[in-house]
């Protein structure tokens, strides 16, 4: 037969008395049932193949080979694939060789019958990585009552393989051979295929010298129910395949010693295995070693000389009287020993997980002792390779047992705990974080266990010490009264060994950590989106090392920094090295001159006192996303606290003055010794940084001086500086105060917008704010100051006014000070000799007081201004300062700046400048002059002043005037105009200041009062209308008052209703008035009643 062929479902063909088919190419496909009987035969010969697409036989339905019928090949790669709901049967002294019997999930493939030649029996199914599993079946030619009984079948499972060095996982789909019966002569091996280089974990893909039994992607033949391999029969697993035993195993012993068993994959006893080990069982080399693992199941070797050593163990053992070896878990191991009368018990672990304690892989492939088993009196447990106690297992060792190591290549990890009454086991070939020693009145109890662990136990006042180096990877906490000790034998000299590792997790310090000398280190974990390790510190830390006690001067990117203060002193009876919280910092402080404070730490509230007779600093060095914030810092003593390139948020007390910082950073705030010893009085200092490279630092963040008097004896540059009501600032002699332009501050003007100095924005914009007392001996030069309080400038003082300063207090030069100003906006007094290139003094203002220059010009020039009738100010200025800038400087509220017209006479006839006029730019020149100083609040958020472009903005501006050219000027302005809702109801007509309104008119109101009134439309009856105006009731006649400080309006007039008998059709319009439609509804409405009524008069006629 060469071609396709199918036997359709329902159809049976039988071959019988010599009928044969020949398969030699082509798709035969039995839908139905074909039957081989004896003297026939189905042969599949030519090419072998796997298209089962086009070129394969497939089995959906039955093919039977029974009574001797045969089912064989020309060759010993021919496949038959048995699908879901298809089998396979050989039965009856039928035989099948040479024939490979594919199997899909839900194929069954039934062997009851005889080979001549050997078959093989494989799993099969799609994917893209296939892991699957094959059995061969060597010839089997034993009697008719003795024939091989097995049955075969496929299941499957996915598994999301690792590999090497390489990001997510695999998809394997995995093809799981099942096989139960009897095997009466010949062979079987089992076969998978090995993929090698996928691993079942994330763990087992980085092990580097041992694994754990199941680590490996391997193909998998499951025994579920009963395997015999009879004495006439081999067995073998070959290397690469695993064999999940759920069921039972029993392979008897060959007949003769020149058969020989192999097993060289991994056998999982889940279920129970019998091994009659009288004959060989062969190992070329270590290499060739299997596994039996045993997994809650157990393994029965008879004569287990004949295969010590050919296969590795995993699991516990032990050896009865009758020279039987059980390998079961270690509790049932014990059990059954003792009840057997043996004293000795093995721990079988894999190859190198103990690798002389130093295996890299955490001991993998170890025995897991996962639950609590003691080790009764006059019991002997011996390790061989690797154990570990589990977390949450308790191994006890009775006083009158033991617990012993094979050779140095064994040893035990302790996850969980060793409670040993023995206290002779080999501490050096044990793995453990913590031992306690406990004694009673009759013994000594050393339990072996985890940090983990004993912190959970801990007890106040207790004190665990560490054994060795300890890896913390998981969130641990130190509880208050506790003390952990790191071990201090360790040599942290050498590489990757401090005393504690701090991998990927938090471990927080309640109580006290005595690192002992020893290095910590804070490491990143190579899985995803791990963090680094850090130690939160909310007490202290004691001894620490060099390498981790950082000098604040070089903070290196390669220590292992903590967030906490750092400081060498005393804490209790202990001195040495310390990193701390605040409070045992402050505690400490008296035995300590530097105090340095890193990172992100929340103070309290603290005090810090100075050594007797010595000086201290506080340090406060943090990043940039990092702050230390205190409650009240209290410096008692010479103590200076320095935010060196750190941030700064609370407030500090000294000298009876206390200031607030919010996120300063280089600052140097000093509590300094005044006087005598006898008569010594402190007083509160404050300076800037001054760098070895760029000169003086600004001090970045707020800063307010709260209460007292504070000094200033250097030099201190900020940004943002306040002096609070009943607070002073004393500027001495060798002092300078430099104050720039609050970064913090946002410009809402926008282009069209005037004026531009009003209270609000210079306030936010200034660099100091006075609503207290400054006195000025030395230097004061601020770009914008804004001052509520007062400023006394005496001796040979000076103020400095870069570009604006408003004064609501007092600004008073003593003789032989000054204040200078660009523009100075007056609305309080000043008094003594001002350089100023433009005062500008308010209605209210004292400038009676003040002796005005004004730089590049031999006389002050002045000019009073009104607006709409009122006085606004007065400015004095230099030759050369156009008046149309005062516009810039006046708030006056509800009127249209770009409206402006400036005249020179009370009446307001002469006019000298419209804004309004063609061609008049000066308007915009003065918006140009806003957008000027926009750049420099700018610059200010990004730490650069430069107010060039607004005095050049500034400069460019040409009226038509100057100061001093007009004793008084006369400026008039149009009402600003607010857009508003205004809603008129049917029937009402509304009228605005006496005039008609109606949607032609438009929604604005001007700023000012208005008289809003309403009349009712004839056929209305208005009796219930109201006005309301912004919610509010409003009579029919009253006045509403548009502010200007509105953004909308809301007006409306409604209620009418129609007067009683009235007929009102309305189209939607305007009230008051009809519309065509109105009128043609009427017309029509008369036409009706002109016909109806001639209808009725024929009617009556008639």
């Amino acid at each position: 037969m060469n071609g396709n062929f199918m036997v359709d479902e329902g159809v049976t063909i039988t071959l019988q008395n010599g009928g044969k088919i020949t398969v030699t190419g082509g798709l035969v496909t039995i839908n139905g049932e074909v039957e081989v009987n004896k003297g026939s035969s189905f042969a599949i010969n030519g090419e072998s193949t796997t298209d089962i697409e086009s070129n394969a036989v497939v089995v959906n339905g039955k093919l039977t080979a029974t009574n001797s019928g045969i089912i064989t090949s020309d060759a010993s790669d021919r496949q038959i694939f048995i699908n879901n709901g298809g089998t396979l049967e050989v039965k009856k002294n039928a035989s099948i060789s040479n024939i490979d019997a594919n199997i899909a999930v839900g194929g069954t493939f039934k062997f009851n019958g005889l080979s001549d030649s050997g078959f093989t029996v494989s799993s099969y199914g799609t994917g893209t990585v296939v892991s699957d599993a094959s059995i061969e079946i060597s010839n089997t030619t034993a009697g008719t009552k003795d024939v091989s009984n097995l049955t075969f079948t496929t299941t499957t499972s996915n598994i999301n393989a690792y590999q090497k060095d390489a990001d997510g996982t695999t998809l394997i789909k995995q093809y799981m051979l099942n096989i139960d019966g009897t095997v009466a002569d010949g062979s079987i091996t089992l076969n998978g295929n090995d993929l090698s280089g996928y691993y079942t974990s994330e763990d087992a893909a980085k092990a580097t010298v041992s694994h754990m039994y199941n680590d490996f992607v391997q193909g998998t033949v499951v025994i579920g129910g009963k395997l015999t391999v009879e004495d006439t029969a081999k067995f073998n697993v070959t290397s690469g395949t695993y064999v999940l035993l759920n069921g039972e195993l029993n392979i008897k012993s060959p007949e003769t010693a020149t058969e020989v068993n192999t097993i060289q994959g991994t056998i999982e006893v889940v279920g129970k295995m019998t091994l009659d080990a009288n004959a060989v069982v062969s190992q070329n080399n270590n290499n060739d070693r299997g596994i039996l693992a045993v997994n809650g199941g157990s393994v029965n070797i008879d004569n287990n000389s004949a295969v010590d050593g050919k296969f590795a163990v995993y699991g516990a053992f032990w050896e009865d009287d009758n020279g039987i070896t059980h390998i079961t878990d270690l509790q049932t191991a014990i059990t059954d020993s003792v009840a057997g009368g043996v004293t000795d018990v093995y721990i079988c672990g894999l190859a190198n997980s103990w690798y002389t304690g130093q295996n890299p892989d955490d001991g993998r492939g170890s025995y897991v002792i996962s639950s609590d088993v003691t080790i009764p009196d006059d019991t002997d447990v011996t390790v061989l390779c690797g154990a570990i106690v589990a977390e949450g297992a308790t191994v006890t060792v009775s006083a009158d047992a033991s617990l012993e190591f094979e050779g140095t290549w064994s040893g035990m990890y302790v996850l969980g705990k060793l409670v040993d009454h023995d206290t002779n086991i080999n501490e050096d070939q044990m793995k453990y974080e913590v031992k306690k020693t406990t004694d009673t009145d009759t013994e000594t109890i050393y339990t072996y266990t985890t940090l983990k662990i004993a912190l959970s136990e801990a007890q106040s006042g207790e004190t665990i010490n560490l054994n060795g180096t300890v890896t913390i990877d998981e969130n641990l906490t130190i509880p208050e009264g506790v003390t952990v000790v790191a071990d201090g034998t360790v040599d942290d000299t050498a590489a990757d060994t401090p005393g504690i590792i701090v991998e990927s997790a938090t471990f927080t310090v309640n109580g006290v950590l005595n690192m002992s000398g020893t290095q910590f280190q804070l490491t990143k974990s190579d899985k995803a989106g791990a963090e680094n390790g850090n130690i939160v510190v909310n007490n202290y830390i004691s001894n620490v090392n060099d390498a981790n006690f950082i000098n604040w001067n070089d903070w290196s990117t390669d220590s292992d920094i903590l967030d906490g203060a750092y400081f060498n002193g005393t804490v209790g009876e202990v001195e040495g090295n310390f990193i701390s919280s605040a409070s045992v910092a402050a505690d400490a402080s008296s035995t300590t001159t530097t105090i340095v404070f890193y990172g992100k730490v929340n103070m309290g509230d603290v005090t810090f006192t100075a050594p007797e007779g010595l000086d201290q600093t506080v340090y406060i060095y943090n990043n940039s996303d990092d702050s230390a914030v205190a409650g009240t810092i209290t410096l008692s003593g010479k103590v200076t606290v320095n935010t060196y390139n750190g941030d700064l948020t609370g407030s500090i007390t000294a000298g009876g003055a206390t200031i607030s910082l919010d996120a300063n950073k280089d600052a140097t705030i000093s509590n300094v010794a005044i006087g005598t010893d006898e008569e010594t009085t402190y007083q509160m200092q404050i300076a800037s940084m001054n760098r070895t490279s760029g000169g003086v630092a600004t001090s970045d963040g707020a800063i307010t001086i709260v209460s007292g008097t504070v000094y200033i004896t250097a030099t201190y540059n900020t940004d943002n500086m306040t002096v609070a009501e009943g607070a002073e600032l004393v500027i001495r002699d060798e002092g300078s105060l430099i104050a720039g332009t609050n970064p913090g501050y946002r410009f809402n003007t926008t282009s069209g917008n005037m004026p531009l100095f009003t209270d609000s924005v210079v306030s936010g914009l200034a660099g100091l704010k006075v609503n207290g007392t400054v006195t000025v001996n030395g230097d004061l030069t601020a770009d914008v100051a804004y001052i509520n309080g007062t400023v006394n400038i005496t001796g040979t003082g000076t103020f400095v006014n870069k570009v604006v300063t408003m004064v609501n207090g007092t600004v008073a030069s003593q003789e032989g000070a000054s204040a200078s100003y660009v523009v100075g906006l007056i609305n309080g007094t000043i008094s003594g000799d001002v350089n100023a290139e433009a005062i500008v003094a308010y209605p209210g203002s004292d400038v009676s007081g003040v002796k005005i220059v004004a730089p590049g010009s031999t006389t002050i020039n002045s000019t009073k201004f009104f607006v709409n009738g009122n006085e606004v100010a007065t400015v004095y200025a230099k030759d050369g300062v156009y008046g149309e800038l005062i516009l810039l400087m006046t708030e006056v509220n509800g009127v249209r700046y770009d409206t402006a017209k400036f005249y020179v006479d009370e009446g307001m006839t002469d006019c000298i400048n419209d804004f309004k006029s063609e061609g008049n730019t000066i308007y915009n020149e003065l918006i140009g002059v806003i957008d000027g100083f926009k750049g420099i609040i700018y610059d200010a958020q990004n730490d650069t002043y430069d107010f060039s472009d607004f005095k050049e903005k500034l400069a460019a501006v040409k009226g038509n005037f100057e100061i001093g050219d007009y004793e008084n000027i006369y400026i008039g302005m149009e009402p600003a105009l607010v857009t508003g809702v205004i809603s008129v109801g049917t029937g009402l007509n509304l009228y605005i200041d006496s005039l008609a309104w109606d949607p032609n008119v438009g929604y604005q109101l001007g700023v000012g009062t208005h008289v809003i009134s309403f009349d009712v439309t004839t056929g209305y009856d208005g009796t219930n209308a109201t006005i309301t105006f912004n919610g509010q009731t409003v009579k029919n006649g009253g006045t509403i008052e548009i502010t200007s400080d509105m953004t909308t309006f809301t007006l409306m007039v409604s209620g009418a209703v129609p007067s009683s008998g009235q007929v009102v059709i309305e189209n939607g319009g305007d009230s008051g008035s009809l519309g065509l439609t109105d009128y043609l509804l009427i017309v029509l409405v008369i036409l009706i009643v002109i016909m109806a009524i001639i209808v009725a008069t024929r009617l009556m006629r008639s």
